[in-house]
């Protein structure tokens, strides 16, 4: 069963990427911000647009990281197969990715867009 979720994840994965492609941020900076994030800021923190139609799975990540009170470095372990059958933290890295990379899923734009504090620190 796990070998059909990677399966399915990687088929979407090559279906969404011209799309994730011509959308992501492709300056060094917001690669840098990627890698060494340190802090949780309003809206999407890496690759995908706040206001693209994928910023709202974003919302949604940091709501469930929140609620089970996860950090960054869950991230590390969320890759070890069945990890997130007794990890709160890796099925919500789990759900943000099945979100972003899933071609029928497009919950709409981040709730920062509206409000106007994308990229503003939640602290």
């Amino acid at each position: 069963m796990q070998l059909l979720g990677v399966l399915v994840f990687l088929a979407n994965l090559r279906l969404c990427m011209p799309y994730v492609r011509s959308t992501m941020y492709t300056s060094e900076e917001a690669w840098m911000r990627m890698f060494v994030q340190t802090r949780d800021n309003h809206g999407c923190d890496a690759i995908i647009p706040s206001c693209g139609p994928k910023g709202q799975c974003c919302d949604r990540h940091d709501e469930c990281y929140k609620r089970h009170g996860c950090r960054a470095n869950s991230w590390g372990w969320s890759w070890i197969p069945g990890v997130a059958l007794f990890d709160s933290c890796a099925r919500c890295n789990k759900a943000v990715l099945f979100c972003v990379t899933n071609i029928f899923v497009w919950p709409g734009p981040s709730e920062c867009c509206g409000n106007g504090n994308c990229g503003h620190s939640r602290q």
